[in-house]
């Protein structure tokens, strides 16, 4: 009968948009796992960030130390070495002004002297030196370094970037299946309360062909 057809095709019609609304919840199940994958790396990649800004900091400071402590020392150094020249100068005109005099212990005495400041000098110079190096040697090590972190955190923050952009991509799906579940569960219960009313209807038309029969 037309009735006993209209509850087979409604059931039909159930049973299609069961199937949809299980394969849309497994699709929703995997979009929410990827999701959480996507926020994990992204979480990864943010301290791994951190990590990286706080060692860019740390080696700005140590460049920066470096940097005027390098500075300090070549300027104490030329300060140094012009007041070690005027010294060395003063003892030379000394020299010369005893020569004609000829105090051999004095002049022996001063030589001495002269040979001791221009000992104590070159040791200064060699220290000095050193140091200068070593700070040179610290200010490129940090300048390497620092070109190196800020490659990274440029790599990072690209990759964060398209995780972003992901992390959106996924929540708009899953936004989409769970709009179009709860569609298909209100066109389930609308179908399902159709069928009740037709079988409903079935019933009533057979009784009512049973007391016509009688």
């Amino acid at each position: 009968s037309y009735i006993k057809e209209q509850i087979r095709k409604e059931q039909n019609e159930i049973t299609r948009i069961e199937n949809e609304a299980k394969d849309i919840e497994a699709k929703t199940t995997t979009l929410q796992t990827e999701l959480e994958q996507t926020k994990e790396n992204w979480n990864r990649l943010f301290e791994e960030r951190l990590t990286l800004e706080r060692e860019k900091a740390k080696q700005e400071t140590s460049l920066t130390l470096a940097d005027q402590a390098l500075k300090e020392t070549k300027s104490w150094s030329e300060s140094h070495q012009s007041t070690a020249t005027e010294y060395l100068s003063r003892i030379e005109q000394l020299e010369q002004a005893l020569q004609g005099s000829n105090p051999a212990n004095l002049l022996f005495q001063i030589a001495e002297v002269k040979k001791a400041y221009e000992q104590l000098e070159a040791t200064w110079l060699q220290q000095l030196t050193l140091k200068s190096e070593s700070l040179k040697q610290q200010i490129e090590s940090s300048t390497q370094q620092l070109n190196s972190l800020g490659t990274q955190i440029i790599d990072a923050q690209q990759e964060m970037s398209s995780l972003n952009m992901e992390i959106e991509k996924l929540g708009s799906e899953i936004l989409e299946h769970k709009i179009r579940s709860a569609l298909l569960n209100y066109q389930r219960q609308s179908l399902t309360r159709a069928v009740e009313r037709l079988k409903q209807e079935l019933t009533i038309v057979q009784e009512e062909m049973s007391r016509a029969v009688k």
